[in-house]
């Protein structure tokens, strides 16, 4: 054994220490080449970008310089002297770019002024004599960067007049279009989203080749321009960086500042462009050593295989018998101890071949009680899956018929009056299935309890019916079947019916498995229809006294408008503690009120009662929705508190005065439309919800109704209604609401109605009330 181990361990060192000598090394020069390469190949195209910003910096630099050059000429020239007039249509028929034209005399007086046809522009006073300063004091002037209201940029250019040694005796001001620089920038484009623009010394674009509509826009926040600006060194790579501008693109940038002027030229393109020549000695310097690397592992599993033939066939035969194949052998001539481990291989998997036989058959037996486990398991999620009686009846019936391989399965339950009544069926055509549905059978005064099949307490395979007590005959008769599968549905001890397996045709046979899984199943099924018969009792409780608690709600009083609307949830939900109510309390006040008790159930419904009837009673002593809500607090905190809570809005409509004063106690945010506003607003939360606080002290607020306006309250059923697990919540119901609310409160109501269930495809899981009331 010792042996085997050091052969293959030997194996392994020897394609480790192949392989590590090359690829170890390999990987450090990939590494290495991989890093200069990128920076020398960032710095090149950083390079490349600073001399495009070049280029572009010194057209610019020779447009002003050509600008001025043109003023201070015109200065100069004798035609000037001659006719000043004439020397500034001159230059503005000559140049383009030059949209105004002015002489001043030494007093600030404009001598002569010449405007382009189209240019109504005038630079601010401000900038003007500022320009006129320097300029008589016998310097150039340079504005900043002006931009008209359509964000045109321009600049404001000022030259003395002065005779050649001479004093100055005036100064021409000039408004240069900079518009002309977009040819400027226009031929620095040199690829894709790669291209220069020009900022002024404020962060403002001056001239842009993509998108002309930028110009004027204060990019200053962008990372260059913000260092720029701010000042930072930017001597060689620290004008480059990289950043991701507004679409989540990386984009790598340079700047230069332009001479004299303070301006920059920013020259951008994305970093998948800027870094390809990076990114291809990568991938060559990668590729190679992924060449070198198999290469040599080539040749390492080479010498690898041929030194140890003998092990991996016995390796090859340790795997094939591992996987299971058992009747595999192994041949190995070497004359050595190898051979005789392949022997004593072979002599192992001939022992595990007769030990496997055995274990297949306990196996087999372990795979079969599993299966009856997951079908228990399936048959007990499709019970827990409904509440409803029906449908664990049909589960019940169904599982029963399948496990026992019949066609047809049907039960009995023993109702309240003791009488045995078709409860549910599985299989049955629908000839008999009209037959079964209405069998109600009289019991004898002992019902099932005594009857010898039940005292057994498991189930029993019936060969002959007729053979047995009065009511398995005329269910025999019924179902016209002689021999039956019988499986009694026992709670605590008690019977409550069985069910029956059985084939319609011929008689059926059972084995000891099915009749134990039909047994373990019936036991399930019992407490499932217990349970569910509890439940239907409780709902139907529940529900009658929910009812009961909502109000008779009048139609109209005075000048108002009033409709509500209740609907319960899905059978499978519990009843909820939504309420609501409408008080008469003194001539022209009306209280309105809207709760939602938290739990559910009988809980839920006895809470609801001691509000409804606590309401009232505060109600019809005070007229302060203060002090009400605020008793309403301390009465909960003191009888329920720890055990629920109750979220209420309660509002005091005086309907001579259309005003409401309310107070919401953490209740959903009624909405209140408009008509003649044309809009819809939420009312606002004014304390927390009734016993989580005890000795709260709360607000009220006040509004007042105009003709037309509609109050909408609701309870949250309304508002967690659910579509493909998305909630409509507040913004869904308030958007429902305002498309709805120009009719009557009725039509209202039963739109908004409408809409929800449309919304939750027709499933409600929780209550929902609403109540709308409306001025007119």
């Amino acid at each position: 054994m010792l042996g085997i181990m050091k052969q293959k361990s030997l194996r392994v060192k020897l394609l480790s220490i192949v392989l590590a000598a090359v690829l170890i090394p390999s990987a450090i020069v990939a590494v290495i080449l991989l890093r200069d390469t990128s920076e020398r190949e960032r710095a090149v195209e950083f390079r490349e970008m600073q001399a495009i910003a070049e280029t572009v910096a010194d057209g610019v630099g020779d447009f002003v310089s050509d600008a001025q050059a043109v003023l201070t000429t015109a200065s100069l020239s004798h035609i000037y002297w001659e006719s000043p007039r004439r020397a500034l249509q001159n230059i503005l028929s000559t140049f383009g770019y030059f949209r105004r034209v002015a002489v001043r005399d030494t007093s600030g007086k404009v001598v002569s002024l010449v405007v382009r046809g189209d240019e109504k522009w005038e630079p601010p006073a401000k900038v003007t004599n500022e320009a006129f300063t320097q300029a008589a004091r016998g310097k150039l002037y340079t504005s900043k960067v002006q931009f008209t209201a359509d964000s045109r940029p321009l600049l404001l250019v000022a030259v003395p007049i002065r005779q050649p040694g001479g004093e100055p005796q005036g100064v021409i001001t000039a408004v240069i279009s900079l518009e002309s620089l977009l040819g400027v920038v226009d031929r620095s484009y040199f690829g894709p989203q790669s291209y220069a623009f020009l900022v002024s010394g404020e962060g403002k674009i001056i001239a842009h080749p993509s998108n002309p509509k930028l110009i004027g826009k204060d990019v200053s926040g962008l990372p260059p321009i913000k260092r720029a600006i701010n000042g930072v060194p930017d001597t060689g790579l620290d004008r480059s960086d990289i950043y991701t501008d507004a679409d989540g693109h990386q984009v790598a940038t340079s700047y230069l500042r332009v001479p004299q002027l303070g301006w920059l030229v920013i020259v951008r393109q994305p970093v998948s462009r800027a870094f390809q020549g990076v990114r291809r000695a990568a991938i060559s310097v990668i590729g190679w050593t992924l060449v070198f690397a198999a290469l040599f592992a080539y040749v390492g599993i080479y010498l690898a295989r041929h030194v140890s033939t003998p092990i991996a066939r016995l390796r090859d035969a340790a795997r094939v018998m591992g996987s299971g194949n058992l009747t595999y052998r192994v041949h190995v001539s070497t004359g050595d101890e190898l051979e005789q481990l392949a022997q004593s291989l072979n002599e192992m998997a001939a022992s595990l071949e007769a030990s496997t036989k055995k274990l297949e058959k306990e196996h087999t037996r372990a795979l079969r009680s599993a299966r009856e486990a997951g079908t228990l398991y399936r048959v007990s999620q499709a019970l827990v899956s409904t509440v409803h009686l029906e449908r664990r009846l049909s589960v019940v019936a169904k599982s029963i018929a399948k496990v026992c391989e019949t066609s047809n399965a049907a039960i009995w339950l023993i109702d309240e009056s003791g009488s045995l009544v078709a409860a549910g069926e599985y299989g049955m055509s629908e000839e008999i299935k009209a037959v079964f549905s209405r069998t109600r059978i009289s019991l004898p005064d002992s019902g099932l309890a005594g009857h010898d099949l039940f005292l057994r307490k498991e189930p029993v395979v019936i060969d002959d019916l007729t053979q047995q007590g009065s009511f398995l005959r005329e269910i025999g008769s019924i179902l016209s079947i002689r021999s039956a599968l019988f499986v009694p549905l026992s709670f605590h001890d008690h019977a409550i019916g069985f069910v029956l397996a059985y084939e319609t045709k011929g008689s059926a046979h059972f084995t000891g498995r099915q009749i134990r899984l039909a047994h373990a199943i019936a036991a399930q099924g019992a407490v499932a229809v217990e349970n569910a018969r509890a439940y239907q009792r409780e709902r139907k409780i529940s529900e009658t006294l929910q009812r009961a608690f909502l109000p008779e709600v009048p139609s109209r009083v005075g000048k108002f408008e009033i409709a509500d609307i209740y609907e319960s949830a899905l059978a499978e939900a519990e009843v909820g503690g939504d309420f609501y109510d409408v008080i008469h309390v003194l001539p022209g006040k009306l209280v309105i009120v809207m709760a939602d008790v938290s739990g559910k159930g009988l809980d839920a419904a006895i809470h609801t009662a001691m509000l409804k009837y606590t309401v009232r009673a505060y109600a019809s002593e005070h007229d302060n929705a203060v002090d009400i809500v605020s008793r309403l607090n301390e009465t909960v905190c003191r009888y329920i508190g720890g055990q629920a809570f109750i979220t209420l809005f309660y509002g005091l409509l005086d309907t001579e005065t259309a005003t409401l004063e309310y107070v919401n106690a953490g209740h959903e945010l009624p909405l209140l439309y408009g008509e003649s506003r044309g809009m819809c607003m939420r009312l606002t939360t004014t304390g927390t919800a009734l016993g989580v606080v005890e000795g709260y002290r709360y607000a009220s607020e006040e509004i007042a109704f105009v003709p037309g306006d509609v109050l909408l309250m609701y309870t949250d059923g309304a508002t967690e209604v659910r579509r493909d697990g998305e909630f409509l919540g507040i913004e869904g119901l308030e958007s429902m609401f305002c498309e709805v609310a120009s009719g009557g409160a009725r039509d209202i109501v039963r739109a908004m109605e409408r809409r929800i269930k449309e919304y939750a495809n027709g499933v409600l899981r929780d209550d929902m009330a609403l109540l709308v009331v409306k001025s007119l």
